[in-house]
């Protein structure tokens, strides 16, 4: 997985970010330093709204291409 900033995620991991309220995380493949067109990116990925206090998204993706999002409010479990 890469987000829009380049990060390569790795399987079982955390990345912080400071995203926008609202942004979009979906799947593809693009060479690093790419310039990235998000009106076409958001066509089948999952819209995170942090604009209500959300801190925290878990993303699933399954195995038909459809995206669940669940918006945690608070601080994230694993930080205690």
């Amino acid at each position: 997985m890469v987000m829009s900033s380049f990060i390569d995620a790795q399987p079982d991991s955390h990345i912080d970010c400071a995203p926008l309220p609202r942004f979009y995380a979906g799947v593809g493949r693009r060479h690093a330093g790419t310039v990235i067109d998000f009106d076409n990116s958001r066509q089948g990925a999952a819209l995170c709204d942090a604009s209500e206090g959300h801190t925290t998204f878990n993303l699933i993706y399954d195995h038909r291409g459809d995206w669940i999002v669940e918006a945690v409010k608070g601080r994230p479990a694993w930080q205690g």
